[in-house]
C-alpha cells in the first residue's frame, strides 16, 4: 500500500454505498498520498495503535471496507492486549508508544494529532515520569479504542454484514454506556436490517435466501490499484516455464502453451489464457495428468477424513501418522509424505481447532448456532446437521480454513505467498463486477488468527498484509472446487487451473468417490492429436448416485486419465465436475 498507484485503476470493493460517497478524481488522489504516508509510518512502527486507526479511515474514504474492517481489528487487538502485562503484543504495543513518546521529549507537551482532533500528551525526560506518561497515554488510548469501534462498525455497515455489525455495535454499548451513537447505529442497523427481510419476503424470496442476507455480508472481488504487475501478473513467462518442467514429472503428454480460444490475446498479442495441449497423440482413456497436491480441506479432518485430502478414514484398513502429531491421521503413505514435504514442519505442533470449531458453529457446520436470535430476537433458525446447500452455506467459514493450509504452504516454503510457485499458477482474478460473501470471523478473524498460529507476525510482517490476504482470498475463490460430498469442504488443484473448459471437451476428471479432494485423475474420453488443445468437461455428476456407489473422497494424488484419442501438440482440456466454473468462477483458465 505504500507504493504509487495510477487512479485510473482505482476500483473500489464496496457493494452498498449507503453511507459512503464516492470520491472525487482529486480526492482520491489526497487519500493515496495519505495511505502511502501512514503505511510508510506503520512499516516503522507496526505496534502504534492510531496508526492502524488512521489507516482504515483512509481504506474507509476510497471504499475498501474489508481492508478498513481488518485495519480496525489490528487496533482494537493492539489496544486491548496494551492492558495486559503478561502479553507479548501488549509490551510491543507499550514500547512503541515509549518511543513515540522519547522522541517528543524534548518538548513539554506533544500535540497528537488524528483526524483532525488535537489531543495534549504531556511528555516527561525521567525514567518515572515516563512510566507516568505511558500510563496516561495508556488511558486516552482505552478512550480512542471507541474510535476504532467506530471504524469498525463503519466497515460492517458498509459491508452489510448485519450478524457482525449487530453484535459489534452491542459489545461497544457495553464498553461506552453513555455513548448514544452506538446506540443509534444500533437502531438504524436493525431498521435497515428489517426492511430488507421485509422486502424479500415480498418477492416470495426463500427463507434459505433470506438467512443468508441475513448472516452473510458483501464485496465486490476487484485488484487493488497498488497491486503491482509482479503480484498480479502472476502467469509470467517463468512461472509457465517451471510449470512446464514440473509438468514433464506429472504427464507424458501434456503442455502449457496459450490457449487457442478466441478470446485469449489482445490485438497487442498480449496472452489472456493459458491452456493444456497435446504434446503427442493420445487414445482413448489414457491417463494424461497424475500429480499429488496439499490444497484439500474440510471440516472434518483427521476426525473422519484424512488430513491431507479428507478422503474417508471409516473404513480404511491402515491409517498413517506422525509420532509427534498423532491427530493428523492421514489415509495413505503419499498424503502423509505430501503433508511433510509442504506444511507439517510449519504446523508440527500447531494446529487450526478454533478455526474448524468457528466454522462448525456457522451456517455450514454441523453444531450451528443461531446468531440473530440472540442479539435481535429475529429466529434465523438452525440447520441440524450439515445443510443440503453446504457449499453456498458454508463457503465463508470453510474457505477460511482452505486459506489456512495454503499459507501454512507459502510460510513453510518461505517468501512472499503471492509469489509461490503454486500459488502463482492460480487464475488471477480479473474480473470487477464479481461479488462474493464477507463475514468478520471468515476474512478477517480466522486469517489472523491462522497467522498468528503460523508464527507471523500480523502487525510487522507486510508479506502477510490485509490486501495479500484478501488477494489470496479472491484467488482460491476464483479456481477452487467444493467437495461435492456430504461435508462441506473444497481443494484448490494447482494443476486443473491451466485447463480450459468446454461443453465440447475432449477429457474429464475421473472419480474414486464423491468428493474432488486432494487427489483427481483426470483422462481422454476421445482421441486426441499431438497439437491439439484439452479441454475439460463443465457437466455436473450424478452425485446421488456416486455417494451411494462410493461414499469417499478421492485423495492426494492427481491421476488425469485421457477420455479419447489426443495427437500430439493438442490441447488437453478437463472436465471439472460438478462445477460449472463459468458460473461459479467467471473465469476460464
Amino acid at each position: 500500500m505504500d507504493q504509487y498507484w495510477d487512479c485510473e485503476n482505482w476500483s473500489p470493493s464496496i457493494k452498498f454505498d449507503l453511507l459512503w460517497t464516492r470520491p472525487s478524481r482529486e480526492e482520491v488522489e489526497e487519500y493515496r498520498a495519505e495511505l502511502i504516508k501512514i503505511t510508510k509510518m506503520i512499516k516503522l512502527l507496526p505496534y502504534m495503535v492510531r496508526l492502524w486507526r488512521v489507516r482504515s479511515n483512509v481504506l474507509m474514504l476510497l471504499g475498501f471496507p474489508e481492508l478498513a474492517a481488518a485495519d480496525a481489528h489490528k487496533g482494537m487487538m493492539l489496544t486491548k492486549d496494551a492492558f495486559d502485562y503478561e502479553s507479548e503484543l501488549g509490551e510491543r504495543a507499550r514500547l512503541c508508544m515509549s518511543l513515540e513518546l522519547l522522541r517528543c521529549s524534548q518538548t513539554n507537551a506533544h500535540m497528537h494529532q488524528e483526524g483532525g482532533l488535537h489531543c495534549e500528551i504531556t511528555t516527561a525526560d525521567t525514567a518515572e515520569e515516563l512510566q507516568n506518561c505511558i500510563e496516561q497515554s495508556l488511558m486516552f488510548e482505552r478512550e480512542k479504542l471507541l474510535k476504532s469501534f467506530d471504524m469498525m462498525i463503519k466497515a460492517l455497515y458498509a459491508l452489510q454484514s448485519f450478524a457482525d455489525l449487530f453484535t459489534t455495535c452491542q459489545e461497544a454499548i457495553k464498553l461506552y454506556p453513555s455513548n448514544d451513537i452506538f446506540r443509534q447505529t444500533l437502531d438504524d442497523s436493525l431498521s435497515l436490517f428489517q426492511e430488507l427481510v421485509e422486502m424479500l419476503k415480498g418477492q416470495d424470496t426463500p427463507w434459505v435466501e433470506i438467512k443468508w442476507v441475513s448472516r452473510v455480508g458483501a464485496i465486490h472481488l476487484n485488484n487493488y490499484p497498488w497491486l503491482t504487475e509482479e503480484y498480479s501478473n502472476t502467469r509470467t513467462q517463468a512461472v509457465i516455464d517451471e510449470a512446464n518442467v514440473q509438468l514433464e514429472t506429472l504427464s507424458d503428454c501434456l503442455q502449457i502453451q496459450p490457449s487457442t480460444l478466441p478470446w485469449s490475446t489482445l490485438q497487442n498479442n498480449t496472452t489472456l489464457s493459458y491452456g493444456m495441449f497435446a504434446t503427442k497423440d493420445v487414445q482413448t482413456g489414457h491417463i494424461i495428468l497424475n500429480a499429488a497436491h496439499s490444497y484439500g480441506v474440510s471440516l472434518e479432518q483427521s476426525t473422519t477424513q484424512c488430513y491431507n485430502c479428507y478422503k474417508s478414514l471409516i473404513s480404511r484398513e491402515e491409517i498413517y501418522s506422525k509420532e509427534c502429531c498423532p491427530e493428523k491421521r492421514y489415509c495413505s503413505l503419499i498424503c502423509q509424505q505430501v503433508a511433510e514435504t509442504s506444511y507439517h514442519r510449519i504446523l508440527c505442533g500447531k494446529n487450526f481447532e478454533g478455526i474448524v470449531d468457528r466454522a462448525q458453529r456457522a451456517w455450514g457446520g454441523n453444531r450451528e448456532e443461531p446468531h440473530l436470535s440472540p442479539l435481535i430476537g429475529w429466529d434465523d433458525r438452525v440447520t441440524c446437521g450439515y445443510p443440503d446447500e453446504h457449499f453456498e452455506a458454508g463457503l465463508n467459514e470453510y474457505i477460511t480454513l482452505l486459506l489456512a493450509r495454503v499459507l501454512a504452504v507459502c510460510v513453510q516454503a518461505g517468501g512472499h505467498p503471492l509469489l509461490h510457485p503454486d500459488v502463482a499458477q492460480w487464475m488471477p482474478f480479473n474480473k470487477t463486477d464479481f461479488s462474493h460473501g464477507w463475514t468478520l470471523n471468515s476474512m478477517v478473524v480466522g486469517p489472523t488468527e491462522a497467522l498468528q498460529i503460523l508464527g507471523i507476525d500480523v502487525f510487522a510482517d507486510e508479506r502477510f498484509d490485509s490486501w495479500v490476504i484478501n488477494t489470496m482470498m479472491a484467488r482460491i475463490i476464483n479456481n477452487m472446487v467444493p467437495a461435492g460430498g456430504p461435508v462441506p469442504g473444497g481443494s484448490v488443484l494447482p494443476w486443473l487451473s491451466w485447463f480450459n473448459h468446454s461443453r465440447v471437451y475432449n477429457s474429464v476428471v475421473v472419480r474414486e468417490g464423491v468428493n474432488i479432494g486432494a487427489t483427481i485423475k483426470i483422462e481422454s474420453t476421445t482421441n486426441i492429436n499431438k497439437g491439439d488443445e484439452v479441454f475439460i468437461d463443465t457437466s455436473p455428476l450424478d452425485v446421488e448416485e456416486e455417494q451411494a456407489r462410493e461414499g469417499e473422497a478421492i485423495g492426494a494424488t492427481t491421476n488425469i486419465e485421457s477420455t479419447t484419442d489426443i495427437n500430439k501438440d493438442d490441447e488437453v482440456f478437463v472436465d471439472i465436475s460438478p462445477l460449472d466454473f463459468k458460473e461459479k468462477q467467471g473465469e476460464s483458465g
